[in-house]
């Protein structure tokens, strides 16, 4: 949990590297920039600068909140076309290029509007009414767009980048608290109540849930581990000892072992703690600064 913090806000000067490595990415010079959008694609830029994908992510995301840049990583699914022509100017054109009547054909029978606003269009359909391959749709669609007949947007699978400023040196990046700061505090309160919720011992878990989503509920449900240490001293005393065995059975090896492995028993923390403590008082184990021994430990020490 603490790691995804980290990765999720990572340090500012960090985020202003990769805004730095960002412009010589796409060779976007100071002053300059504005406005433009280009594909983006993680793995590459990852590898030419050696970061890492998921701090990359964060700090694009923290660049996009702070205004600099929009950063969108919704792929289009859906290619989109426009004529920048009249329907007499397009029946007019003498179009020389193989296959590019029947693509404009295609796109006159089935789709409606292209004169007047994008379109999403289906290249895998057009291909069929066609009678050409989506790759070949492609081409030529890139061809009349080349030609400015059309305005051809094609789909994406790759996040987008547009600047919507002029390109800072990176000196002079700066992020309101509202893009940082307060989100950075937000996810720690979070989790540090997350962690509480599963180390307390002392509060009824239903009502610390309830808490933590902003309700109050003033009984105890009586049903969680808390609730029956409370109102059944019998079942906590019973895991108490189980915890007991299991802590001698740990140690049973005649090794010394550092207190912390404990942990990897299936108690509650409270439990442990409690059974160690009676196996310390009554000199069953012994400890060393952080290490525990058994028995047999002993018998090898003196």
């Amino acid at each position: 949990l603490k790691r995804h913090i980290t990765n999720s806000y990572p340090p500012k000067d960090y985020i202003r590297q990769v805004y730095e490595h960002l412009a010589f990415f796409y060779q976007i010079g100071v002053n300059s920039g504005q406005g433009a959008s280009f594909i983006f694609d993680i793995d590459k830029f990852c590898f030419t600068y050696s970061h890492n994908a998921i701090q990359v992510n964060s700090a694009l995301q923290a660049l996009d909140r702070a205004g600099y840049i929009n950063y969108d990583i919704s792929p289009d699914e859906r290619t989109r076309v426009r004529f920048n022509l009249s329907r007499n100017e397009l029946d007019q054109l003498h179009r020389a290029a193989p296959h590019e009547e029947l693509v404009v054909e295609a796109l006159l029978r089935n789709y409606g509007g292209l004169f007047v606003d994008y379109v999403s269009v289906d290249e895998s359909f057009l291909a069929s009414q066609a009678g050409l391959t989506v790759d070949q749709v492609y081409q030529v669609m890139k061809a009349l767009s080349h030609q400015r007949v059309i305005s051809y947007i094609p789909h994406r699978s790759l996040p987008c980048i547009t600047y919507r400023q002029p390109r800072l040196d990176k000196e002079n990046i700066h992020f309101p608290p509202i893009a940082y700061d307060e989100l950075l505090a937000q996810s720690r309160i979070r989790a540090e109540k997350l962690l509480y919720y599963c180390h307390s011992t002392d509060e009824c878990r239903s009502r610390l849930l309830l808490s933590y989503f902003g309700e109050k509920n003033s009984h105890n449900c009586k049903k969680c581990d808390v609730c029956i240490d409370k109102y059944n001293p019998e079942r906590r005393q019973n895991a108490v000892n189980d915890a007991k065995k299991a802590i001698n059975n740990y140690l049973s090896d005649g090794k010394r072992h550092h207190v912390s492995e404990l942990k990897n028993l299936p108690f509650s923390e409270d439990y442990l703690d409690e059974a160690l403590r009676f196996l310390i008082e009554e000199e069953v184990i012994r400890t060393d600064s952080q290490y525990i021994f058994g028995k047999k430990s002993q018998q090898h020490s003196s």
